[in-house]
């Protein structure tokens, strides 16, 4: 403490790293105690909303879990997407497609956290976790689309754009680094802010796009018919001892379910198998068609069995799966 001082950043980074070794030698409750002080030193330190304030939340669930408080974990964790989003929004519209999409496959969101770490017959949790799925893919797809459609072209709306643009990168490179003030990003937010209500009174487009970020859960259900059901599949990335795996949320107007799909590298394997059967020629020298034929169905039938097999009992009575 008197070498890195009470409120020190560096302090909170030392709490972090012994938390782990509580984790690692069974002391979960502790890992809870020191992971808590740790946010709330970056929180004091660099502000509610800053990436290193969600990555130590993330943090904060796994000991939670750890220490059998599932669903304390899980609010947690969907905390943490909640800021891992945030700072998606802004950095979507600044990073490369390759990268922002990469933020996303990673589970840099934190989104993947709260998937994991849902609780069993929940509805409020399940609920919660669809509609954080759906704001991130939402923010994540706008994100791409804006990029790609320029708006209005007259010079004001380009020197509104840019003003824009420019505030947003200002923001991004605050809420990453740690030696920015409070008090400049909380200025720099509201730059941004100044900045987007002068391109939405000028841009009725951008307007527009700006009113589809508040897509969510609700909404999507919404917009579903009487007999439609939307499919949506999700990666969460590996865990700190668990592999990657697969889930789906098997959405209609009345019902939510989430599916457990299994381990990714099984899944990815039979995914494979059956492209590459598709993709082989329907002649080949020395083969027979019926052979051929054969094991693209039981290249096809075993990922039916891993993909579309455990689907099937929430989607009875649907007409259109999209």
């Amino acid at each position: 403490r008197r070498a890195v001082g009470e409120e020190s950043p560096l302090r909170a980074n030392l709490l972090l790293l012994l938390a782990r070794c509580d984790e690692g030698e069974g002391r979960p409750r502790a890992a809870v105690e020191k992971i808590t002080r740790a946010v709330a030193l970056r929180q004091r330190a660099y502000g509610q909303e800053h990436a290193e304030v969600a990555w130590a939340l993330d943090q904060l669930a796994w000991a939670q879990r750890g220490a059998g408080r599932q669903r304390e974990a899980h609010v947690t964790a969907l905390r943490a997407a909640s800021l891992g989003r945030e700072h998606l929004r802004l950095a979507a519209l600044t990073l490369d497609e390759r990268t922002a999409l990469r933020f996303v496959q990673e589970g840099r969101t934190g989104l993947d956290t709260a998937v994991r770490f849902l609780p069993p017959d929940d509805r409020g949790a399940l609920e919660a976790t669809w509609d954080a799925v759906v704001r991130t893919r939402a923010l994540v797809l706008d994100a791409l689309v804006q990029r790609r459609r320029s708006g209005a072209t007259d010079s004001e709306s380009v020197r509104l754009r840019q003003a824009l643009d420019s505030a947003r990168r200002r923001l991004v490179l605050a809420t990453t680094r740690t030696d920015a003030t409070t008090e400049w990003r909380d200025e720099l937010r509201r730059e941004r802010e100044r900045a987007e209500r002068a391109l939405a009174l000028h841009d009725t487009r951008f307007r527009t796009a700006r009113d589809r970020d508040r897509v969510d859960g609700p909404a999507v259900r919404a917009a579903l018919g009487d007999d439609e059901a939307l499919v949506s599949f999700l990666r969460v990335s590996a865990g700190r001892v668990q592999p990657p795996t697969y889930a789906a949320f098997v959405v209609t107007r009345s019902t939510l379910r989430r599916v457990d799909l299994g381990e990714a590298e099984r899944l990815d394997r039979r995914i494979d198998r059956w492209h590459r059967e598709a993709r082989r020629p329907s002649r080949e020298a020395n083969t027979d068609p019926a052979l051929l034929l054969a094991d693209y169905d039981a290249a096809a039938r075993a990922l039916y069995d891993a993909l579309w097999a455990p689907l099937e009992p929430h989607l009875v009575g649907t007409q259109v799966v999209t």
